[in-house]
């Protein structure tokens, strides 16, 4: 092959590395990406906006959709149906939703607590037709409550009564009496329900107080007439029986301003409002529970195959400032619980401070250890090297001492030898003894030094 064709060819190579990867670019502008789906999925929730529970949940739902990268064009529709009776608001509500969402078509209907539930299944028919449902914070759910109903599932809110009655009498084992406070709003009488079934086990422990679907004043003096060794336990009182409303901060001053006892309940939105806690449901649990089941809807799962979620993780809360109000002893609070508002130690404040501390003196005590170790071996050595020095200069001064005795013993042999004898070195006398002086007729001084001419 000829020089010129092999510079061809290599100039050909050289081409195409260059331009591949700027062609591959070019082929890649032109391509369409795909685009990702975002869902449109509709919230109804049961109560209003600023209800602490709902924001829980909500919230719950934005942050586990988003972590998993599903992209979610959000509806939120709020029933205010603690502060407002169903059967006022519900008739209206559905005609609001039949005009702001005509046309309007949704991958998902999410609905939070019962009375949002009891809404959609009666009129998805009419509002949103074959739109899959996946509830949360359901009370009392049993599956007759959607038997027939196709396309739904959900979390049931399993609120623990009975965990909390038993932590409350733990806490305070005098207690006699249990007053227990609950509105007659659809949540009140399922938690009613729940209670009663439950209050059967308490028999011969303690004596329940029903302070149930009372007027504002009724309660306060409910409250306020309480026998001595007796707590209260808080369910529900969103409504009175005269239809005036209240929001949680409301109902929960309301409750323990006339109670002289300490209050307990089973969620944790009213905790840090002067309940001294209990075994609570979470919020945010349940909107995490609900989000997981949705997005496996939204892959494509069938509502109908997915079982509903029963069984919540309910976690012992209590306030510390409430427990030490009441003067309850810390030592009976059950391993696990978690205590809100507990002031910290000094160790707990300073942890990571402490520990950096901690890591530095113990990195300058290794390297203190370390240069002991090191003197230790260098005075090892330098007395080891002393006592050898001496052992050198006693051996040297030996061997000169006998060398000095060698030397005055042979220097007394040559002067004594009966045989004459000189030393010569480059033909000048270096050493004589006195017969060689007498062989030769000079003396040590005329022949020291002198050329051995001179005889």
């Amino acid at each position: 092959m000829r020089s010129w064709e092999k510079i061809c060819i290599f100039c050909m190579f050289l081409l195409l590395f260059v331009s591949g990867p700027g062609a591959a670019q070019v082929q890649d502008k032109g391509r369409i990406p795909v685009q990702e789906k975002i869902f449109r999925i509709i919230v109804l929730n049961s109560y209003h906006r600023s209800h602490p529970w709902t924001e829980a949940i909500n919230q719950a739902l934005q942050d586990t959709m988003l972590a998993a990268g599903i992209k979610v064009d959000w509806h939120f529709e709020y029933m205010d149906s603690k502060r407002f009776k169903p059967t006022t608001v519900f008739p209206p509500l559905e005609e609001l939703y039949r005009r702001k969402y005509r046309g309007c078509s949704f991958d998902l209907i999410i609905t939070t607590d019962n009375n949002a539930l009891d809404f959609i299944l009666s009129r998805r028919q009419k509002l949103f037709p074959k739109v899959s449902i996946a509830f949360c914070g359901v009370n009392n759910f049993t599956p007759d409550n959607i038997y027939g109903i196709k396309r739904v599932t959900g979390v049931a809110e399993a609120a623990d009564l009975k965990g909390t009655i038993e932590l409350a009498l733990k806490l305070q084992p005098e207690t006699q009496f249990v007053a227990v406070v609950c509105d007659n709003t659809p949540t009140g009488k399922a938690h009613k329900n729940k209670f009663r079934k439950i209050a059967r086990s308490f028999a011969g422990r303690v004596e329940f107080i029903e302070l149930f679907n009372k007027t504002l004043s009724e309660l306060v003096v409910g409250l306020k007439s309480l026998p001595d060794k007796s707590i209260v336990l808080e369910l529900s009182f969103y409504r009175d029986r005269e239809g005036k409303s209240f929001s949680v901060k409301e109902q929960a001053a309301l409750v323990i301003e006339n109670s002289r006892f300490p209050v307990y309940t089973a969620w944790d939105f009213f905790l840090d409002l002067g309940f001294v806690g209990g075994v609570m449901v979470n919020g945010r649990t349940q909107g995490e529970s609900v989000a997981r089941l949705a997005m496996r809807i939204l892959n494509g799962e069938e509502p109908d195959n997915i079982p509903v979620l029963t069984e919540n993780i309910d976690v012992p809360m209590l306030d510390y400032n409430v427990i030490k109000k009441f003067h309850i002893p810390t030592s009976r609070i059950p391993v696990g619980t978690i205590v809100v508002n507990q002031p910290h130690s000094f160790y707990e404040k300073n942890k990571r401070i402490i520990w950096q501390a901690a890591a530095v003196i113990l990195i300058l005590l290794f390297l203190i250890f370390f240069l002991i170790v090191i003197i230790i071996k260098r005075h090892r050595l330098e007395e080891r090297l002393k006592l050898f020095n001496e052992q050198l200069e006693q051996t040297v001064a030996t061997k000169k001492g006998t060398l000095n005795r060698r030397e005055a013993e042979l220097s007394s042999l040559f002067r004594a030898s009966p045989t004459g004898i000189g030393v010569i070195n480059n033909r000048v006398f270096q050493k004589v003894n006195a017969r060689f002086c007498e062989i030769v007729g000079y003396s040590e001084k005329e022949l020291l030094g002198s050329n051995v001419r001179m005889l």
